[in-house]
Formats: C-alpha cells, structure tokens, sequence
C-alpha cells in the first residue's frame, strides 16, 4: 500500500469514527465514491476498531493498515484465556485493535489485576521500532501520577511482545457524555484532574498527542484516568512521524503520520505541523468545551467541513451554559487559539484557573445580573482613582519581588532522551541554568556542587527547599534529538509547591545558550524581580556556540565537576579539544582555566599548573571579559600566581558583579582578605559562599579553619565534623580537625584526624608531621620526612616538606622548600596561618613576604 493510499484511507476512518454508526454510511458513500475498495478498506478498520472501543483505542489505526495491506491479521491473536504468560494469568479478554489484543490479567507475583496488551508480531519483529518504542516505555513508566494509567512493564514472554498496564475499572468520559450534559462544577471537576494529569506528562516531555474522552476513564470513585499516554508517539512507524519535528505541508496527504483524532486535532496537528505540548492544551480545550456543552466544538457533517471549522471556525461560545464563570470561558478561549503562539501556553495555567474557579463554591453566573451591572458601572470609576492615587504614591516604582522569593535552587535536570550517555549534557545544561539564573542580582542561586546531590533522590520538593534553604525550586527535564533540544521547565513556590510558572523551549542546538537565557528572564518576569540594565544586557546577548566545540566543552566540565584526579584529567582533555576545534570559543577558555586553577590549588598541583591557568584565562578574557567564570580565573591567577593582589580583587569584584551567587568567587576572596588580616570580611565571605553552596565540604572544612585562626575552637571542630559528614574522602576536614585537637593539646586525637586525611589521599602525609612533632614523637616526623624526600616533587610536596622542617626547627631548609618553583598556590598563607610553626617569628619572613607583595 503506497502511503498516499494509506494517508486517504486513515482520513476517511479518522473521520468516519468522530460520527455516529446511524450516519456513517451515508459519509461512506460520500467520501468514496467511484471506488469500491477504499469503502471497503475503511469497513474493514472500523470494524476491527469498534472491537478495541472503550480502552487504549489506537490514536492512528496505523498498525491495522499496515497489516491489512499485507493481509495479515496482526490485531486479532488466538485466544489466550486461561493461559499464564510469565507470572500474569490470563482471565478475561478486554478487546482488541490495530495495536494488540488487550486482556485482564491477574499478577501472581504482585496479586493484582492488571490489563496485559499482546502486541502484534509485525511490531515485535521491526528492531528499530521496538527500540524506540522501549525508550518511550522507559519514559512514561516513570510518570507516576494519580491521573495517569501507568505503565507497569514490557516484558517479552515465549516470543510474545507484552506491555502490562494499569488496570482502570470503569468507564469513559466518551461513555459518560453519551449519557447527557453535566453540570458545570461536575465539567470542572474533570477538566481539573485531566489537567493535574497532563501537567504531570508534560513536565517529563511527554506529549499524549491523542487526548479525546475515549482515552479518558472515570473510576467509580470519581477518578479521571488517562488512557494510552504518549503510545501515538511510541508505536509510530514512520520516524519522522515520532516528533513530527519539520514542516511538513503534504503530510495530510504525503508520506507523513499524523497521530491524532480529527475532533480534538489542533491546527497545526491537522497540517502536519510541528507538535508540542500546546497541541494537548488545544485537545484539552476542546474536551473540556465538550464536557460542558455535552457537544463537540468543531465536529461537522463531512471530514472537510471539520478540517475546516478546526482551521478557521470559533466554537459556539453561547451554547456554554448560562452559569459558567467568566474565567472558565476565558480559559477555554485562550486554549482554542488558532496559533500556537496565541494559545495558552502551559496546562499548569489551566490547573491554576481551575482551583481558582471551583474555590469560590459553585460555578458563579457568566452573565452579571442586572441590578449588578449598574453597581459595577458605579464601582468602574472608584476603582480607577484608587489606582491611580496608589500609583502616584509609589512614584511609578515597579515590584521588584514577589511574596519573600529571594533564592532558588536548580535541580537536576531529567534526561529524557532515555541515553545514559547523554548525562555530560544534560548535567551541563543543569551548570548553565545555574550559571544564567546567578546573574541576577536580586536572587541567591544555590551553586551545582550542593545540587547535584539531589540527583536521582527523589525527595519532595518542600524537603529539598528547607535543606537549601531557599524559596522556590526550578525544576527541568531535556531530551536532545536529531540536532534540536527540548526544554521543559517549571518554576516551584517552596512553601505551597505550586507552580509559579512553566514553559517549553524547542530549539536546534547551536542555540542552546539562548534558551538558557531565556529561561532565566522568564524566572525573572514570573518573580517580578527588577533587572539591572547590565542584567538585562547579560541575559540578553546569548550567542549561537558551534555543536562540536560545544560538546567537547560539556564533556570537560562535566567531568572537572566530579572533582576526582582522574576525572579532572579527562575534563582537561576535553577542554583542550573544544579550544582546538574552536580556538575564539571564551567559554572553552574560561572552563580550562578554571580546571587549572582547581588543579594548582590542590593536591595534584604540577608545575605547569599556574602558568596554564594563567595562558588560559588571559586568552578567555580577551574573547570575551563579560563572563563571571573568565574573570574570575584571572583574579586566581592574579593573586596565587603572580601576586598581583590588587589586581586580584579587582577581577574577583567583576566576576562576583556578573554573577553575584558564584560561591567560587566568594571562596578565595575570603582567603584573600585573610593574606590582609581582614578576618571579619573573610568570614562573612567565607560564610556567603557556603549559603550558595552549603553542600560543598570545601566551604564547611576551611571555614572552620577561619574560625580556629580567630580561637573559635567549638565552632571549629563543629565545621571540620560537618564537612567529614558531607565527605568522608575529603582530606581538608580531617586535617583542619586534626589542627583543633593540636590547639587543645589533644596530640593522639590530632594524630588520628591527620592519618585519616593521608588515608583520604596519600599526597596529605606530610600533615602528620606536624602533629608528631606536638606529640613529642620527632623521630617518626623524621622517618616520613625521610620517606617523603624519596618521591617524585610537586609544588604540594614541596609545600608539605617546607612545614615539616619548620616544626623540625630547620629552618634554612624551611625556606628552600618555601622557595620551590614553581610554588604551589598556598604558599602564600605562609604569614598569616600558623602552620609553619616557629618559621613565623624567623627575620627572613618579612623578605618573603615583601616578595610576594603581602604586608609583613
């Protein structure tokens, strides 16, 4: 069967099927006429569909099209009643249609009744298709909602594909409107629980694409079900009919898929235009109009009177009962815009109007009574001097927030792509949504480090809001397909986990950046945060980013993120290939410097460390100095590098300028305050950057070291024990306890803190030395001194072996290993921190430290 025969005979039955049998085979004469065989086609599949009516009806009816072309009776199976299939026992038989036999079945294992769909051979035997199909599978077993029919399994059982489902008692809304009209609060009652339900699909991606009152059940106790979630997608053979992601304007009669039921098909839908979730909201409208109407909004005599009417026709507003709220029909309105563009764009929103209308009791009048009509004509004016003296009063100054929303947290981004592989992409496109969303001033944006915690945990919303202590909760998913990407993101007010807003963003990859951005004004405009004209330059100049160049520089960042020896490696590699497949590429430049940076302040520090961070970072800010990251690498670089405090401050003040929520930047300013004895500034820094980052043990260990310099004991060891809590492998919190205990004397105690640190990471063994030497135990300093000189040096050994001949009283050696190039970047904490022991009262200090351009 070609597919124009195929795209003529699918209209017709789509068409068909929207009509009552009385008047379908007058339309069957009709629509063919001169040509016996399309009639009898269509019969065919009408039949075969009035057998699956009620439960899981196919969207499409392409599978049974396809195999009555080959003469194959793929819908109907033998008979499996009595059979067991796995641990499902077949006892009753439910229906059948193009897309399997459907059965009631008993699970033995779970012992509960299930509905067990048998699908067809030539399905299960196309290898791509049943690939695809999985992956969406995998999807929507994961869309777990009281409105939605779930998806329990697919389970292949003696060669037989098996999708096992919930099992909904009761019967459709098709059904019940069959029945009569129902009263407005009944209609919105329904329209609320589709909405919930839908809200919930689509917040993971998924689109149903097929929404009608057949695909919708009503359970004795009142509860709405949706049927057949996103199979149009997942069953569809033609891949370009799986997004229908390109313009397509023979598709009606072309090679294309157009998945959908004519009566509720939006525009676009009907064109074989591109689909997203507005295509729901549209099908949405329409049911709801239906419920309370108790008629279809565009159904006509012939399929191209309906064609039509969907195209270019209003619904007949004044058949809405008189009792309807104005809201309602407003809601109803901006669902059935034409354009997309015009239409409501989140079904979150129709929730809300919903709760709203049904909050106020019963369904208010929708046309004002008389008497009322005239005290508000009365009312107009009053009303407009209030708001224009409450106006003048406030000087014309916009709202800069709502409600007390001042912080946010981004969540882990869902990968729906359903490719564990494309998990550097989608934690990088959760980075930058932190990234973009910190630009504003206005708003404390935890940092990705305490967030990516939450990956994969599943807590409720409020949960995770009080332990970042933060007032709302971005939530995203994304899914990355043939060179486009799909956002789809909601904005979550923490305290009554409503949704403030949500949107999609459909666009091709290279303009990632863009959606990024946009995204962030439009958290922006929900919270009525006031941007600054530099905010609103920097949200506003997103550019287009090569995909490879772009993809090699995902790939590093995500595994600098991990923040081991090995992955920060890897993630080098990866930025290095991204500036050599791009060398103007700033962001490129900025992550490595970064990575260097992260490197030579650490124990893996090289020699070359420093000087790459530097090459780096002064190539990133000539491409663009506009960018919080690239700025400040250069104040690192600036002040651990080459001493050149000043200068330091100045790039770490811009980088904290363009993003006021970078906890990096607030990190080693604080430590730069310290070199100035500014104790009080570089606490409240230090304590700045764990608000946005308070999951970091870097943030909790050393500053409790803050507080042990400044004779906060408790609070010390307090922090130290924290930041062991958070991260039993992180060395710092081991050592700074173990500095406590030396301070209080409690020299074992120290010993045992600083032999976990070495434990953590063997590049720490030189913190034992100190803590020997307080125990009276010099020789076994001596003995890992001894050990430590046999190894291959690095600035952090040299650093390391400079400490352990200070306490050693050696104080020539102290300083040749003080003196190492190239130096490892703490070394110049040398002054202020007592690590160094007796090194601090020696006269040649001041030299060094004049050296270093640091005050003596």
């Amino acid at each position: 069967m070609n597919p124009e025969r195929w795209g003529q005979i699918k209209r017709i039955c789509d068409a068909a099927l929207e009509l009552n049998p009385s008047q379908r085979g007058s339309f069957l004469q009709e629509a063919c006429v001169g040509d016996q065989s399309l009639r009898q086609e269509v019969e065919s599949l009408l039949a075969r569909q009035s057998q699956a009516e009620g439960f899981l009806e196919t969207p499409a009816l392409e599978e049974a099209a396809r195999s009555l072309a080959k003469d194959q009776n793929s819908a109907v199976d033998a008979d499996l009643v009595g059979c067991t299939l796995h641990h499902y026992r077949i006892t009753s038989r439910i229906g059948a249609g193009g897309m399997g036999v459907v059965y009631r079945a008993e699970d033995t294992l779970l012992h509960r009744s299930v509905a067990v769909k048998v699908l067809p051979e030539t399905f299960a035997r196309d290898a791509e298709r049943l690939k695809r199909f999985k992956r969406e599978a995998q999807v929507l077993a994961a869309l777990n909602h009281p409105n939605v029919a779930s998806i329990y399994g697919l389970e292949e059982v003696n060669g037989r594909r098996v999708l096992v489902l919930e099992l909904v008692e009761g019967g459709t809304l098709e059904e019940r409107l069959k029945e009569g009209g129902m009263s407005p609060d009944e209609a919105l009652d329904i329209g609320l629980q589709i909405a919930d339900g839908l809200e919930a699909a689509h917040n993971k991606g998924i689109i149903h694409r097929d929404l009608k009152p057949a695909n919708i059940q009503l359970t004795a106790e009142g509860r709405v079900k949706i049927l057949d979630f996103g199979l149009a997608k997942a069953m569809a053979n033609d891949p370009d009919a799986v997004d229908l992601s390109r313009e397509r304007p023979n598709s009606m009669t072309g090679s294309g898929v157009i998945l959908g039921t004519l009566g509720y098909m939006s525009p676009e839908q009907a064109c074989g235009k591109m689909v997203d979730q507005r295509t729901d909201i549209w099908a949405f409208g329409c049911v709801l109009y239906e419920c309370l109407t108790a008629r279809r909004a565009f159904q006509r005599k012939t399929l191209t009177e309906t064609l039509a009417a969907i195209l270019g026709d209003e619904p007949d507003w004044e058949a809405l009962p008189r009792f309807v709220q104005p809201r309602v029909v407003d809601l109803l309105r901006r669902c059935l815009q034409k354009d997309p563009k015009d239409r409501l764009h989140n079904i979150a929103n129709a929730r809300m109007e919903i709760e709203q209308a049904r909050s106020g009791g019963s369904a208010q009048a929708r046309r004002t009574p008389g008497r009322w009509k005239f005290a508000a004509i009365l009312l107009v004016p009053i009303l407009m001097a209030m708001a224009l003296a409450f106006w003048t009063l406030k000087d014309h100054e916009p709202v800069v927030s709502v409600g007390k929303i001042s912080s946010i947290a981004v969540l882990p981004l869902e990968n729906l792509s359903g490719d564990p592989e494309q998990e550097y992409f989608v934690d990088g496109m959760t980075d930058a949504l932190i990234t973009d969303l910190s630009k504003i001033g206005a708003l404390r944006v935890i940092s990705r480090s305490s967030v990516m915690r939450y990956k994969g945990a599943n807590k409720p919303p409020a949960e995770v809001a009080r332990e970042l202590k933060v007032d709302a909760l971005l939530e995203a998913s994304v899914v990355r397909e043939a060179g486009r990407v799909r956002v789809y993101a909601q904005l979550v007010d923490a305290a009554t986990e409503h949704n403030l807003w949500a949107e999609s963003f459909e666009r091709e990859f290279s303009s990632i950046l863009a959606v990024q951005a946009e995204v962030a004004r439009e958290v922006a405009r929900t919270l009525q945060v006031l941007l600054s004209p530099g905010e609103q330059a920097r949200l506003g100049s997103a550019r287009t980013v090569n995909p490879a160049t772009f993809e090699a520089y995902l790939k590093g960042m995500f595994y600098l993120n991990k923040s081991t020896s090995e992955d920060t490696l890897k993630g080098i590699a990866y930025l290095h290939e991204a500036v050599d497949k791009d060398p103007a590429d700033a962001l490129a430049y900025g992550g490595l410097a970064l990575g260097y940076v992260e490197i030579a302040h650490g124990a893996e520090a090289r020699d070359d460390s420093l000087m790459r961070a530097k090459a780096a970072a002064e190539t990133a800010l000539k491409l663009d100095d506009s960018l919080a990251e690239v700025q400040a690498a250069m104040g690192f670089v600036k002040g651990y590098y080459e001493w050149k405090w000043e200068e330091a401050f100045r790039h770490l003040d811009l980088a904290l300028k363009a993003n006021p929520s970078l906890a990096i930047g607030y990190y080693h300013r604080a430590w730069f305050h310290v070199l100035f004895g500014r104790w009080t500034e570089a606490i409240e820094d230090h304590k700045r950057a764990r608000e946005l980052d308070p999951f970091n043990p870097l943030h909790t260990a050393w500053l409790g070291e803050l507080y042990r310099c400044v004779g906060r004991l408790d609070e010390a060891e307090e922090e130290a024990l924290k930041s062991i809590q958070m991260a039993p492998r992180f060395p710092p919190g081991y050592f700074v306890l173990g500095l406590v205990y030396q301070d209080r004397g409690m020299y074992d105690k120290a010993i045992g803190a600083m032999q976990k640190a070495a434990e953590a990471s063997p590049a720490w063994r030189w913190a034992l030395g100190s803590a020997y030497i307080k125990a009276g135990r010099a020789e076994e300093a001596r003995k890992l001194l001894d050990e430590l000189n046999k190894l291959k040096l690095d600035p952090f050994r040299a650093f390391g072996k400079a400490q352990m001949y200070a306490y050693l009283g050696e104080n020539d050696e102290a300083f040749r290993w003080l003196s190492y190039e190239p130096h490892h970047a703490w070394v110049v904490f040398v002054r202020v921190l007592d690590w160094f022991g007796p090194l601090r009262e020696d006269p040649r200090l001041p030299d060094l430290m004049a050296h270093m351009n640091l005050p003596d």
